[in-house]
């Protein structure tokens, strides 16, 4: 038979309001949900798309000769970021590619109705 075992409780700070509080896990950083809450909305706010975004979309795609990098379907066309903002991609151009809608979804393991391609 097994016994309970009293996790160990660590002392650690909030990233976000500085309170004290015990946490079983070793890297934990929040208090409470809405504290991490707080912090998710705030770093959503430190990544936004660039105002120019629309001009980078433009420089992209001619760039990529209005064409997806992988089909060179000239139909439907979106810029996808290859390493996710979420992850700490950037906006450089570096990162970017030109895709039509159906190899888009694809890329996000997203299934789709596409029309027309």
């Amino acid at each position: 038979m097994r016994m309970c075992q009293k996790k160990k409780l660590y002392n650690k700070v909030c990233v976000v309001c500085g309170k004290a509080f015990k946490h079983h896990h070793p890297i934990a950083k929040y208090c409470s949900w809405d504290c991490k809450q707080i912090m998710n909305k705030k770093r959503y706010r430190e990544k936004p798309l660039a105002p120019s975004w629309n001009s980078i979309v433009e420089f992209i795609k001619e760039r990529d000769n209005y064409k997806c990098v992988e089909c060179k379907s000239d139909k439907k066309l979106c810029v996808h970021h290859k390493k996710f903002l979420c992850n700490g991609g950037t906006n450089n151009p570096n990162n970017l590619v030109t895709l039509c809608l159906k190899c888009h979804a694809s890329k996000h393991k997203i299934k789709i109705k596409v029309n027309n391609l």
